[in-house]
C-alpha cells in the first residue's frame, strides 16, 4: 500500500507531497488538473521508463519518492537528470532498474 508520494520538478509540478490515508483515497479534479500526473509518477517510481520531457522546464533534475507499507516500510526514490542519467534507491540503498522492478 502506498503511504506517501513526493514529487519535485515533475512536469508542471514544482513540489508536491501527498499523504494517503488508510482505506479509500479518491483523487478528483477537472480535466487538465494533473490527476494523470500522479498516476504516471507512481508508474515511474515502480520502474516504468521515464521520458526526460517530464522534467520541469528550467530545472535539471526530477525527484520522485514513495513510501510503501506491506508489513514493513519501504522507501523508493528515483532521480532523473535532463542529461539522461537516472539513479534508483530502495531504503536509501542504490539499486539498478532490474532490482527496483
Amino acid at each position: 500500500m502506498i503511504k506517501s508520494l513526493y514529487l519535485k520538478n515533475f512536469a508542471l509540478i514544482s513540489e508536491l507531497t501527498i499523504d494517503f490515508e488508510k482505506g479509500l483515497n479518491i483523487i478528483t479534479g477537472e480535466s487538465g488538473s494533473g490527476k494523470s500526473l500522479i498516476f504516471k509518477s507512481i508508474n515511474y517510481l515502480l520502474g516504468d521508463r521515464f521520458q526526460k520531457e517530464n522534467i520541469r522546464d528550467g530545472t535539471d533534475q526530477c525527484i520522485i519518492e514513495g513510501e510503501f507499507y506491506d508489513g514493513s516500510t519501504t522507501f523508493i526514490r528515483r532521480l532523473f537528470k535532463r542529461k539522461g542519467q537516472t539513479r534508483n534507491f530502495v531504503n536509501d540503498n542504490p539499486v539498478n532498474l532490474d532490482e527496483l522492478k
